[in-house]
């Protein structure tokens, strides 16, 4: 007879009121190696009434076991050593455990995944350790079924130099730092410039492991899972440059800031402050200087520009480059309050938000160039139904950013989204875990794709579809499938189902799954 903790009865009795008698029983094993796990905290949640929770450790072999559960449909999680995780966790979804007649519940291997971690130590060019510096963790991954590079973590250096960054997911991933040379005397912002020594007027470029400063030129860590990695990043003083700007007013009041570009165009804020005087300590090299000014009591972007600071230099902020995004929204009836369009950057994971207006203007300077998708946010009942762009290109539902685009969108959006529940089956049987895709054929939306992941029982829910027509796609395998790339997804149309949404009324899909190619 295994033993069960005595933590699991006392809180299993908590649903044993209902009248059913199912269970949820199982064992936590280490992935991978299947060794059991011990001391974890086992958590089921009530997908339909997520108030209901219940918790317990698991025993010295890994099992756990609550009973006298209605039947439902419940998520399941482990948290171990700091680290969670749901049960066949992926990209924000997870596979639910069906309870019910004649559906085994009680025979669960959860396989929690161990996590990568990277220890680093910072040192100057002499060897000695560099406290309080910023470290950068960019990952490259696949979100939204897209190809993507983006941060991933941040840390500061402790006394001794050294950073830590765990909990990590196999992959690929890139590690940068900046600080400042503890003997650098450089005036910063309003500070009066005072005669500094060259020797001590210095600072630290940006630097990739292992010895770059430019993304490309940073050093890939392939992590596998449960990898312990090692490293040492050198920081090398260089002689600092001083940004001097002009072209504002006298005692006009600006806000400045400056970035560098890091993997996957993500935007790095260079530590200093911007004043009448400019900027001292700065590395020279290519930088982007972004420039607000207060005008009757409101903040308004100047503009931005890319600089390449080779020495001491003055930027006019007459020469900033503004970009900007603005349009209308028109749909039947009152605008909610808190609709917006949803911009999502296919290449660093980056989302901007734009807020509508109750005319339903909106407007935005700070969408930085890039490629984005686009949709209608914060809503589960309104879609874009047409769109008109002006000032940019838009093909196949990704929106085309240049830097000083001046972009106009004309959105008409409707209500309409529905939702579809199928199955994934492998000839006659249910399949759990499977990747459920709605690659759509409209082009307006053809980069987002709704999707979700089949439970225990094999069954899923794809929510909030526009009206449409879609191929219905089912794969065994999800974990880093670019399924938004062309020629990821392609291969697997074939093996489809092609629907038009709305459904006939309580029609349900039975979809076969496809092996990952």
């Amino acid at each position: 007879m295994t033993r069960v903790p005595l933590a699991v009865l006392v809180a299993c009795c908590c649903f044993a009121q209902q009248p059913a008698t199912f269970k949820i029983a199982g064992h936590v094993v280490r992935h991978p190696g299947e060794r059991p796990i011990r001391g974890a905290k086992v958590s089921i949640t009530m997908v339909q009434d997520r108030q209901r929770q219940l918790s317990a450790v698991n025993g010295e072999n890994g099992e756990f076991l609550f009973y006298g559960l209605p039947q439902a449909k419940y998520q399941l999680r482990v948290e171990y050593r700091g680290a969670g995780q749901f049960f066949h966790e992926l990209e924000g979804y997870s596979t639910a455990i069906a309870v019910g007649p004649n559906i085994d519940s009680e025979h669960i291997v959860f396989p929690f995944d161990t996590g990568a971690s990277i220890n680093g130590t910072l040192v100057d060019e002499v060897g000695d350790p560099v406290p309080g510096a910023t470290v950068y963790l960019f990952a490259k991954t696949v979100s939204r079924g897209f190809y993507q590079t983006a941060a991933a973590g941040q840390s500061n250096t402790t006394s001794s130099g050294t950073f830590h960054f765990g909990h990590l997911a196999p992959g690929t991933y890139y590690v940068a730092a900046a600080g400042r040379p503890w003997y650098a005397r450089n005036p910063i912002g309003d500070q009066p410039q005072i005669a500094v020594s060259p020797e001590l007027y210095v600072a630290f470029p940006l630097t990739y492991y292992a010895d770059g400063t430019t993304p490309e030129a940073a050093t890939p860590l392939t992590l596998e899972e449960g990898a312990k990695t090692e490293i040492q990043m050198t920081l090398r003083a260089v002689p600092a440059v001083h940004i001097s700007l002009d072209g504002f007013e006298e005692n006009q009041q600006v806000q400045t800031s400056l970035f560098q570009t890091g993997p996957g165009g993500t935007h790095i804020n260079v530590v200093g402050t911007f004043g009448i005087n400019g900027m001292a300590a700065v590395a020279p090299g290519n930088y982007e200087i972004s420039a607000n000014a207060l005008s009757q009591n409101q903040w308004s972007e100047i503009g931005s520009q890319a600089i390449k600071a080779e020495g001491d230099s003055t930027f006019h902020l007459g020469d900033s480059i503004k970009t900007s995004v603005t349009g209308k929204v028109a749909l039947a009836g009152a605008l909610p309050s808190a609709l917006n369009v949803w911009l999502g950057n296919t290449a660093n994971g980056n989302i901007i938000w734009l807020p509508i207006a109750k005319d339903g203007s909106f407007n935005s300077s700070q969408v930085s160039p890039g490629h984005y998708s686009l949709l209608m946010g914060n809503t589960n009942e309104f879609y874009i139904q047409k769109l008109k762009v002006e000032g940019a290109p838009f093909s196949n539902g990704v929106l085309e950013v240049a830097n000083g685009a001046q972009i106009n969108l004309d959105i008409t959006a409707a209500k309409g989204m529905t939702n579809i529940d199928g199955i994934a089956m492998d000839g006659k049987s249910p399949v759990a875990g499977a990747i459920i895709l709605a690659i759509p054929q409209d082009q307006i939306r053809a980069k987002y794709i709704p999707r979700d992941q089949s439970d225990s029982d094999g069954t899923f829910t794809l929510a909030e579809l526009p009206p449409g027509r879609y191929t219905i796609v089912a794969v065994q395998d999800g974990r880093n499938l670019a399924y938004a790339e062309p020629g990821v997804i392609t291969p697997y149309l074939a093996g489809g189902q092609v629907v038009d949404v709305p459904l006939a009324k309580d029609s349900k899909l039975e979809i076969q799954v496809q092996p990952r190619r």
